[in-house]
Parts: C-alpha cells; structure tokens; sequence
C-alpha cells in the first residue's frame, strides 16, 4: 500500500511526498518535483526517510530537522541524527517559532489515515487574513486528550480530506473505544470484593458520562466552527463577527475541558479495575486457603499477619492526623472569637471539635454551640490531648521497636545469604578469597599457610570492630565469624 507524507503547515503548491511501501529509502531533496516548491533557506538534501513497519524512519540531512510527537513536543534532530515517525507525528522540514516558518509533514496511507487510531482532527478558526477569510489552526486529539498540536494549516495539501473527516465526525460523533460495563458478582463474594466491584461500577458510569459529553462538547464545537466560517464568507459586520469569534473560543475551551475531564475518568476507572483485580486476587487466595501463598502451607497466616499490621498502621495514622486537626481547632476555637469567624470556619471547626453539625442549620446556631463547647470542653480537651500524647508516645516507642526488629531479621537473612553464596563449594581458602582477603602462598590448605589471611579476615569481620557500623555490616560480621571459626577448626595443622 502506497505511503506519503502530506503537507500540514506548507508555502502554496506543496505536495505529497510519495514513499515505497516495501522500505526503499528515498531522498528528500529541495526541488520542486520532490516537495512542489524550492526553498532557498533549505540545503539540497533536506532528509532520508524509509518505511518500516509502519511507520517512517528519518535521518536528517546537512541540516537540522524537526519531529513533533502527538503530545505537541517538538525535538531536534541534528545532521546525520535519526528518529522514528509514527503516524499522528509532524515532521518539519524546517521549524522557527521566532519567524513563524512551519514546513510540515505527516505520515499518511493511502486510504485516508493519517493520524493515530482514535484520533480526530478539529480545524479551530484562530483569526482573520487580510482578505476576510478564516486562518485555521489544525488541532489533533486523541483519545487520551493529547494529539498532533497546533499546527498551521494554511498549506493546499490535505484541506479536503480533513474537511471530510471532520464533517463525518461531526455527524457519527467520533469513534470513542469505551470500556465494557462490569459484570455482576455472585451473592457469596467477599465483602472487599463486593466494595471493590461497587467502585469500578461507579468509575464505569462516571467515565460513560465524561465521553458523551466530549462527544456532545465535539459536535457543538463543529458546528459553532461552520457558523463561524459562514458568517467570515458572508461580509458580516463586525459586531456579529466577534460574536461567533469569542462564542467559538468559549466553546474550544469547554471542548478542551471535557477532554480533560474524560482524562481523569479514564485513570479514575483504571485505577479502580486495578483495585478490582487486586481483590478478585486475594478473594481466590482466600478460598483456595492461602496454601499457594507459601510452600510451607505458613503463607496464610504471614498475609493475614501482615495485613493486620497495616490495618493498626492505618489506624494509628487516622487517629494521628485526628487530633491534629482537633488541636488546630480547639487553637483556632480559643484564640478567636465564634462572632467574628466565617461560616465556613465555624463549620469547618465546629466539626474538627465534636459538635453534632447535623442538627445546625443558621450561623447563630454554631456560635452558640461553639461558645458551649468552649466553656464546657476545654478542661476535657486538655486532659484527652495529653493521654493521646502518651499513646502516641508509646505507639511510637513500639513501631521504632518493630522497625529495627524487621531491620535485623532482614539483615541476618541477607547475611546469611551471602555467607551461603561465599562458602558454596569451598574450602578456608576459597572462602577467604571471595571475602576479599589475599593470600600469599599456594599449596596445601594449612593453619600455617592460612594463619595470616585467618587472623586478617577475623580483624575486618570481627564483631567488636563492628560495633559502630551498620545493622547489616554487624550481620554479616556475626555470620562471616561463625563460619571462619568453624572451618578454622577443621584445617589441618
């Protein structure tokens, strides 16, 4: 299938850069055969391009080219550098934001396809030529609110066949890949897999309504577009003009809006099949008794352990960030006087402080809980901030105790580990060797060949000169000691 690049942004009389399908590199020189124009300000050889798989492979010329990715970034290719162009990207031949000199090429098939799968484009009036008529700027977006940026569109190459596309969009409504709607659970599911399927139910219809309404921002946007565009060919004045002009803006930017909203439903409904998954996991681990968890058949219990811990670790963090909140509010409370605070702030403290909020309707009704809060709760704040202190204090005691624990368990096992990678088939010698100590002498492995790098090993490794390192370093030292001082014992004189 025949493969070009055709102009997006181009002086008048560009045309189409035909590439072979089956990867013959090919040229692109400044002459008016290749590109329909001749650009002075362009070397002789601007670019080779080649197609494979798919997509373009570009090696720039004498001079720099540049490659615009579907996101709207913009990189450089230095002579003889090479880049790939899939399609949706722009390749310029030549590119000054100072100058505003744009000559572009996207990579297009034959059939009509130019862009990425799912992506549309949407020709934005941006303002007026000399002559009345309409300057559009090409806007590509793809389904996850990205595309080809704002590329100038002033070229004759590719207007009609994005005419087209737009008008067929305009009326189907784009072709939008939504996810399928989840599937009912079974009556006997777990409750964390019931919650679980809830939430991606409810991400599943949140994100159902953000497209539709991209949708329907998309075709408001195309027809405001052709209003636009008959009112510019029409001569109208100037007043009805500039009506369609910021009506149009208004509309681009709650377009641009809606994509973004689709966006953040799409990673919201991600993020809650991720979740789905991860409960469905642990719901068939469950059933299945948690044997496959561990060989020993202890995997059960060392999940259900570690899930306990980080259950008293969520709490702990609740019930910290509690009382923060509720010192800050018994401070606001007593500095400040209720009558002169915001109802916002009275909400807002009335609530951090234990005042039942749901029977206050009227700002004079949490003044006056307030003010009977303030005089009856401080003593009681007080005392119930201090014990928290101290059960903070405590908890604190004992998660640094648990962390060092978990530290030193680590740490032997890595010892152990290593002291078990060092001494795989190998005798003193070998031993010594690997622990990064030299020896001298060859031969036969005696206590008085050996004795030097012994005594050598045992002063670096020595637990008492370890003291003052590290937990792993102390580890190690241990388990490095106790295998040097077995197999000392076991080497002939």
């Amino acid at each position: 299938m025949p493969v070009s690049l055709r102009p997006v942004a181009a002086p008048r009389g560009a045309k189409r850069i035909v590439i072979d399908a089956d990867g013959t590199p090919r040229a692109v020189t400044n002459a008016v055969d290749v590109l329909g124009y001749v650009d002075r300000t362009l070397p002789r050889i601007i670019a080779h391009v080649a197609h494979v798989n798919g997509a373009l492979g570009v090696t720039a010329g004498a001079r720099e080219v540049f490659v615009q990715d579907a996101r709207g970034r913009v990189r450089m290719l230095r002579p003889n550098a090479s880049a790939t162009l899939r399609r949706g990207e722009v390749l310029f031949l030549q590119w000054s934001k100072a100058r505003g000199t744009r000559h572009g090429y996207v990579l297009e098939r034959d059939d009509g396809v130019g862009e990425v799968q799912g992506a549309e484009v949407i020709e934005v009036v941006d303002s007026e030529s000399d002559d009345g008529t309409a300057v559009k700027v090409g806007r590509g977006a793809a389904s996850g609110g990205g595309g080809v940026g704002a590329v100038d569109a002033t070229g004759d190459g590719g207007g009609g066949d994005a005419r087209r596309r737009r008008r067929r969009r305009a009326a189907t409504g784009g072709r939008r890949a939504r996810a399928p709607a989840p599937e009912d659970g079974l009556p006997d599911d777990p409750v964390e897999l019931q919650s679980a399927r809830r939430a991606l139910k409810g991400a599943h219809r949140q994100l159902v309504n953000a497209l539709q309404s991209e949708v329907a921002m998309r075709q408001t946007l195309a027809q405001s577009q052709l209003d636009f565009q008959r009112t510019m060919r029409g001569r109208a004045d100037y007043v009805l003009r500039q009506w369609h002009k910021d009506n149009l803006g208004m509309i681009a930017g709650k377009y641009q809006q809606s994509q973004f909203a689709a966006s953040a439903a799409r990673i919201s409904y991600q993020e809650a099949l991720r979740l789905f998954h991860a409960a469905v996991e642990r719901a068939e681990a469950a059933r299945r008794g948690g044997a496959a968890a561990s060989p020993n058949g202890r995997g059960g219990r060392a999940t259900t352990s570690e899930n306990h811990h980080d259950a008293r670790e969520e709490r702990y963090e609740l019930a910290k960030k509690a009382l923060e909140a509720e010192c800050r509010a018994w401070e606001v409370l007593l500095a400040k006087d209720p009558t002169e605070m915001s109802l916002k702030d009275l909400r807002v403290v009335a609530t951090d402080v234990g005042v039942d909020t749901t029977v206050l309707v009227e700002r004079g009704d949490f003044v006056a809980a307030l003010e009977k809060k303030k005089k009856a709760g401080d003593v009681e704040f007080k005392e119930r901030k201090r014990k928290r202190e101290a059960e903070f204090d405590a908890a604190e005691t004992r998660r640094k105790a648990r962390r060092e624990k978990e530290e030193e368990e680590s740490a032997h096992r890595e010892a152990v580990q290593q002291v078990s990678i060092w001494s795989a088939h190998a005798d003193l010698r070998l031993f010594l060797h690997r622990c990064g100590i030299s020896i001298e002498q060859h031969g036969r492995s005696t206590k008085s060949i050996l004795a030097k790098a012994y005594r050598q090993a045992m002063l670096k490794f020595h637990p008492d000169r370890a003291r003052q390192k590290s937990t792993r370093e102390r580890a190690l030292a241990d388990e490095v000691t106790k295998w040097l001082t077995h197999a000392w014992q076991s080497v002939p004189p």
